[in-house]
């Protein structure tokens, strides 16, 4: 995939030394940014051996990534543990090299890594450093910072970053090279035409808010000069860190097609009250779960009884519900049935049939409780709006009885 990168660090106003380090590779289609921490050198030398060392892990392993541009594996989570087994070895080499070399030990560095497969990116991300998307005149920031400062914010233990004073401020809570195995947060998404990312360290971003980032990553400046321009703005605000930032701008992409019906998908799971509450980031997770299936006309997607196994999302098309013979609901895009698929293994409650030909998006309950096991945050905000989702299906439902109740009761005065 044609793919522009520019990328440049600055060691700020206040420093001596500079430990950030970044890598580009356009023939892995690798990029890494990496803030260094661990004083004068150590952090400088955390940093440049993550860098490598991912690298070199990448290279040797690289024919994982050629079956899978080929078609040859189609599972992308080999791509993502590919990601993450390099990680973990360039944080076992630098808490060795720190364990060999008193001057180096307790160094360590954050990573921010983009990897581009075909028309795909993966992304893995570790500490405060950050990534942003800006795609169809929006900014999303794709990470969450692994700092004390963010995880109190997200506890409600605090209201703003400025009410930690000193050393604990600018604390990290994730960092290669600090324990023997990190866990990294990873993200895949598909590239679109015009799409732009923004890998920087926290000492560009602590100055800038995503409206500023956006800004800055809609200027019209070839991007080596947007880089540039963007170390010389966060050294004008303060300088105070090490700054580094590489954008990756995607010339050129999928067929339209393509790109239309992944566009499409993502529309209706941000207008879907099941999804109110997520960020973008958390849509792309989601949408990464889904299977994409198309039913003709008149064909039964399931019988009243059925074991069911997973939610149904229509992208396109009609879908009729029939409980004993009569039709009761006519349900179009945008709309979902079988919710209580994911929570347990009860028959279903009616048939579902196609009126037209219909495509839906498909929901596994398998790959519902895993995300209950690994993104507790995201985990939460699905539950909530379930939880909404069946109390309104439930009042509604309270409604029916209560006037049919109350036709009966009118029939028999009469």
């Amino acid at each position: 995939m044609p793919v522009e990168v520019a990328s440049a660090t600055d060691v700020g106003l206040v420093r001596t030394a500079n430990e950030d380090h970044f890598l580009v590779d356009d023939e892995l289609g690798l990029y890494i940014v990496a803030d260094g921490m661990g004083g004068h050198s150590g952090g400088a030398v955390a940093s440049r051996l993550a860098c490598s060392e991912i690298r070199t892990f990448i290279k040797h392993s690289f024919d994982a990534v050629e079956e899978y541009k080929s078609g040859t594996q189609t599972d992308s989570a080999e791509i993502s543990s590919l990601l993450n087994f390099a990680i973990q070895h360039a944080s076992g080499r630098i808490k060795q090299e720190g364990q060999r070399n008193m001057e180096l030990r307790g160094m360590g560095t954050t990573i921010d890594l983009a990897m581009i497969v075909n028309d795909e990116i993966f992304l893995a991300h570790v500490g405060d450093g950050r990534i942003f998307l800006q795609r169809d005149n929006e900014i999303h920031q794709l990470t969450n910072d692994h700092s004390l400062s963010n995880e109190l914010l997200e506890r409600g233990q605090i209201s703003s970053p400025t009410e930690l004073r000193g050393k604990y401020r600018n604390a990290v809570t994730r960092a290669l090279g600090h324990y023997e195995s990190i866990q990294v947060d990873h993200l895949r998404m598909d590239l679109f035409k015009n799409d732009r990312l923004l890998l920087c360290t926290d000492g560009f971003h602590r100055y800038y808010h995503a409206k500023e980032v956006d800004a800055f990553l809609g200027s019209d400046e070839p991007i080596n000069d947007l880089v540039d321009h963007m170390i010389k703005s966060a050294r004008e605000a303060g300088g105070r860190d090490n700054i580094t930032t590489m954008v990756l701008n995607v010339v050129s992409s999928s067929p339209t097609a393509d790109i239309e019906r992944i566009s499409e998908r993502l529309d209706v799971l941000q207008g879907m009250t099941l999804f109110v509450f997520l960020d973008y980031k958390e849509l792309l997770r989601i949408n990464n779960t889904l299977t994409l299936k198309t039913y003709p006309a008149g064909e039964t997607i399931f019988e009243e009884g059925s074991p069911g196994d997973c939610l149904y999302i229509i992208i396109d098309g009609q879908i009729s519900v029939v409980k004993s013979g009569t039709v009761v609901a006519d349900l179009n895009r945008g709309a979902h049935f079988g919710e209580m698929a994911l929570l347990e293994r009860t028959g279903r409650s009616a048939d579902a049939r196609a009126a037209t030909e219909t495509t839906c998006l498909l929901f596994h309950r398998e790959e519902f409780f895993r995300i209950m096991r690994n993104h507790s945050q995201l985990a939460v905000k699905l539950l909530l709006s379930l939880a909404k989702v069946l109390a309104g299906r439930l009042r509604t439902t309270t409604n029916e009885l209560e006037k049919a109740k109350i036709n009966d009761e009118v029939s028999i005065l009469k």
